[in-house]
């Protein structure tokens, strides 16, 4: 797969979400070092650090094709506002993003 060195360890789907006005390219920032606000930040340079999974791309390859399966379903939950049933194929997916999801952060 491709060779991509800015890895997000929060996925861009869903930081979309809370885009400026919903236009899923700029999100608001607040910088708690310096105090900073801005409620335009570009998206694509949030949470991210370079080769954050490594250089070989596996694991962002990997964690793109979970994500991909994911975004419909969320996409679905946000606006049907009902969760996939328990042991389906939607519901599995969902699941295995969210467990990924609660560890790929960064320490600090």
């Amino acid at each position: 797969m491709g060779y991509n060195k800015n890895q997000h360890y929060i996925p861009k789907l869903y930081l979309r979400h809370f885009s400026f006005e919903e236009n899923a390219r700029e999100i608001g920032l607040y910088n708690l070092e310096n105090g900073f606000f801005t409620e335009r930040a570009p998206l694509r340079k949030q949470a991210k650090v370079s080769f954050f999974y490594g250089k070989d791309g596996a694991i962002d390859d990997w964690l793109q094709e979970i994500e991909t399966k994911a975004a419909p379903i969320i996409k679905s939950i946000l606006t049907k506002q009902v969760v996939p049933p328990g042991l389906s194929v939607e519901y599995m997916y969902l699941f295995t993003f969210s467990m990924l999801f609660s560890v790929r952060t960064k320490l600090s």
